[in-house]
């Protein structure tokens, strides 16, 4: 995303948690990537993009929490000798206290242990499953915030253009286009329309 955005220095923001003066992390690169808005998208693709189930701006910290405790996982599982070491150590002591439905804003807790230094690490099943539901809901989250940043103009263009190659006659059929892309219930506001007919998406 951040690719698509010509900020891929911001990459590595989007897999931490926001800290206190919100100058690192998910948070900050958010801030930074939709300083400059577009009118034409907050009125029109945000607002469609917010009302997923997944959507969790509010717990958005807090499972990227999780995100880096099973990521630390994976690092000691596969690379630092599958016993828990103080990156490990450091990722579960942030994770734990927000490891409840509540503060993840899920009907469930992805399962997971609690080791000391030196302990062995195992993964679950379940947990590896219920750890999917995390990545989706930082995935749709982060999707949605970036799409109200006026960055994000020419790919909702070039998306479009890359199944109507011609220009549409109709707004309604731009509609069918963004749901293609999973993207439903969008008001074809005025800023909206005016953006797709300066690009010559829309007559």
């Amino acid at each position: 995303m951040c690719n698509k955005l010509g900020h891929d220095d911001l990459a590595v923001r989007l897999q931490f948690p926001t800290n206190a003066a919100r100058t690192r992390g998910v948070g900050s690169a958010i801030d930074q990537l939709t300083s400059s808005g577009s009118a034409a998208l907050k009125s029109s693709i945000y607002p469609a993009l917010t009302l997923s189930k997944k959507y969790s701006i509010g717990s958005l910290d807090n499972l990227l929490k999780c995100f880096r405790y099973f990521k630390e996982m994976r690092n000691t599982f596969m690379h630092r000798g599958r016993r828990c070491d103080g990156k490990l150590y450091g990722a579960q002591s942030e994770f734990v206290p927000v490891a409840n439905a509540a503060a993840l804003g899920m009907t469930f807790v992805p399962e997971h242990s609690v080791y000391q230094i030196g302990e062995p690490i195992s993964l679950s099943l379940h947990g590896v499953l219920g750890f999917t539901g995390v990545i989706l809901r930082v995935v749709t989250t982060v999707d949605a915030e970036l799409a109200r940043s006026s960055l994000a103009d020419t790919e909702i263009v070039r998306r479009i253009k890359t199944i109507k190659k011609t220009t549409i006659k109709m707004p309604n059929s731009i509609r069918s286009v963004l749901n293609t892309f999973g993207i439903q219930g969008v008001h074809m506001s005025g800023d909206f329309i005016n953006l797709l007919r300066s690009n010559s998406v829309l007559e």
